[in-house]
């Protein structure tokens, strides 16, 4: 609407000029007397006094001395001064409305921004209920599992009780026989008598110091381990826990070894038909303790040549010492040092690096 009171305005100014300009040129040629055409420049015919010379027509000259130009310009200016009137409102309204249209688009952006942000809320609540429920929802479908796997606990706890009580009975019958065997067993100590004299034999024989024929050995339930008490009224007791000397500690376990297989090849009972001997003499000097060096191997020959012919014994020692010529043993003798490879150590690879 306001483009066209603007074009109206301007279409009328430019009819005031039109006027403006027709009443110049008629104000100008008003006086001058035509005689020939203004166009083609001929000999204007002879006119009556009432009649325009150019064109024949009559001379409307009350009409000119009225003053319509005047009142044609004031009506002009008038509408002129009504359409710009009418403009600068509209202008002012055009302003209101825009101010109002900006204000109406920042209060429609913050709406926006506002629902944006409700909407995300909205989103993660909405988000966070739905993995709540999912994990109740796993964590029911994980218990209905278990509580199906469990369910049968009560028949399987019935069962095991079952058969604890058929094991208990089983396991009294048992202990019971175990203590009547124990108590069989313990009164029958002739084996057990004959293990400590050979345990004492050997100890003699191999030459171990600090032991004499009148030493009483014994051996107490439950453990069974040797105890050499001194037989002339020593109250000195030599056992595994009270030996400090790590060469007599280590004879005194061989002996004992030893006197164990005697026993086993006496009465004809199963054990294992080789023995490892592992560093006899260690802390025994073979040239200190010759006594001792010579006693224990003489006793290990002697009992290979006789009661334990059927046994092979490994021994490992720092030093060789040979049988007598008068046993019937048979001896396989391997010397190893670290770093010869005609004579290696047990692990070849070994250079003691």
């Amino acid at each position: 609407m306001n483009a066209n009171d603007r074009r109206h305005r301007n279409e009328i100014l430019a009819l005031s000029t039109k006027v403006r300009r027709l009443e110049s040129a008629r104000a100008v040629l008003n006086d001058v007397e035509f005689t020939t055409c203004p166009r083609c420049t001929r000999q204007l015919p002879a006119r009556g006094e009432d009649l325009c010379h150019v064109c024949g027509q009559a001379d409307d000259v009350e009409g000119e001395e009225s003053g319509d130009g005047e009142r044609t310009q004031a009506d002009i200016a008038s509408r002129v001064k009504e359409l710009e009137e009418t403009i600068e409102s509209q202008a002012v309204q055009i302003s209101r409305i825009r101010r109002r249209r900006e204000e109406l688009i920042r209060q429609k952006q913050t709406v926006d921004q506002e629902l944006t942000v409700a909407m995300e809320q909205y989103d993660s609540a909405y988000l966070a209920e739905a993995l709540a429920i999912e994990r109740d929802s796993a964590a029911l479908s994980q218990e209905q599992i278990y509580l199906s796997r469990i369910k049968v606990l009560p028949s399987r706890v019935e069962q095991q009780k079952q058969r604890a009580e058929s094991l208990a009975t089983d396991e009294s019958t048992t202990r019971r026989e175990l203590n009547e065997a124990r108590a069989a067993a313990e009164q029958d100590l002739s084996n057990l008598q004959k293990l400590m004299k050979l345990f004492l034999d050997c100890l003699l024989r191999a030459k171990v110091p600090g032991f004499e024929a009148d030493d009483i050995v014994q051996m107490n339930p439950p453990w069974f381990l040797p105890e050499v008490h001194g037989g002339s009224g020593d109250l000195a007791t030599t056992s595994f826990s009270t030996l400090g000397s790590g060469g007599k500690k280590n004879l005194f376990k061989c002996c004992f070894a030893l006197a164990v297989h005697r026993l086993a090849a006496e009465i004809k009972t199963l054990l294992p038909t080789f023995m490892v001997i592992d560093s006899p003499m260690k802390n025994i000097s073979e040239r200190e303790n010759r006594t001792q060096f010579e006693g224990f191997h003489h006793l290990l020959y002697e009992l290979c040549s006789s009661e334990l012919a059927g046994m092979q014994v490994i021994l490992i020692d720092k030093e060789y010492c040979p049988p007598a010529e008068e046993l019937d043993v048979s001896v396989t003798s391997r010397h190893m040092r670290v770093d010869s490879d005609t004579e290696p150590p047990l692990i070849p690879y070994y250079r003691g690096k």
